[in-house]
């Protein structure tokens, strides 16, 4: 559509959060902020819950941790109100990596990333599940269980190795690393 400037919707969300972890943050927020006036204008409350659950991620990865907490508790809300399984793993992935990586606070983050594995172990989503792993094993480092992260990330490499999921062995071996 030559009306918009930059893809919108689930593949702007997409192109946005593939930005973010590729190194390109700003064009990341440029897109991801577009998108989400779109998306509102639209009323599509699935893709305004993912375009915060991605402006909480670039503020989280930027330090910016009021605006971050902002944008996550928004796409958790939204995500709370409409009945779109993985778009309520998103948000609660995303703020539950968030609480337990960047704010030290495990028993937040064991909150959202426990109910966040329980639905995508339930529907099969096994990508997500590595990432909910991956989050799990900082949380556990948070709450000072390096034993019990180690297992997490070890699980989660291995079920990314196995499927040929390129980000969840990247963070896999960041948490290891970490350790």
């Amino acid at each position: 559509d030559s009306t918009y400037r930059y893809l919108y919707s689930l593949r702007g969300i997409l192109h946005a959060a593939y930005l973010r972890r590729s190194g390109d943050p700003n064009y990341a927020r440029r897109i991801s902020n577009a998108n989400l006036e779109i998306c509102q204008d639209f009323g599509w409350q699935d893709d305004v819950s993912c375009c915060h659950r991605v402006l909480g991620d670039l503020d989280a990865d930027a330090r910016a941790h009021d605006s971050a907490r902002t944008h996550y508790d928004q796409a958790v809300a939204l995500a709370r109100k409409i009945d779109v399984i993985y778009v309520r793993i998103e948000a609660l992935h995303g703020r539950g990596l968030w609480y337990a990586k960047h704010q030290k606070d495990a028993p937040a983050a064991f909150n959202d990333l426990n109910e966040a594995l329980d639905y995508a172990v339930r529907g099969e989503y096994r990508i997500y599940e590595a990432d909910i792993r991956n989050a799990l094993a900082w949380a556990h480092l948070a709450n000072g269980d390096a034993d019990q992260a180690r297992r997490e990330a070890e699980s989660a490499q291995a079920m990314s190795a196995q499927m040929g999921y390129h980000w969840g062995k990247v963070d896999a071996d960041e948490v290891l690393a970490r350790l």
